[in-house]
């Protein structure tokens, strides 16, 4: 993407839902960027015992490239209609 990005990792937790009293897993691993961060959401962050763990980057790796699978799918659809509207064709 050409933009160096501040990595943020979050730990999954349990959410309580104060209103109606309930408890939620959030149970998705994920990536995702905002405020130019990439945040890595990761079950049992806890148990990794150092960033460098080959575990723990092997992890983000993974979460990373499923992201950028997913951007591209947009950027490309976008692009797509775009040139599509541009020759009169449907894609």
């Amino acid at each position: 993407m050409g933009n160096s990005y501040t990595i943020e990792l979050m730990n999954l937790h349990t959410d309580i839902d104060s209103n109606s009293n309930t408890t939620s897993l959030n149970e998705n691993e994920k990536a995702e960027l905002n405020d130019n961060k990439l945040l890595f959401s990761l079950k049992d962050l806890e148990k990794y015992q150092d960033t460098n763990d080959v575990s723990i980057k092997n992890k983000i790796k993974e979460l990373y490239e499923i992201w950028l699978y997913e951007q591209a799918k947009i950027l490309f659809k976008e692009k797509i209609n775009k040139f599509s509207k541009m020759i009169e064709s449907q894609p």
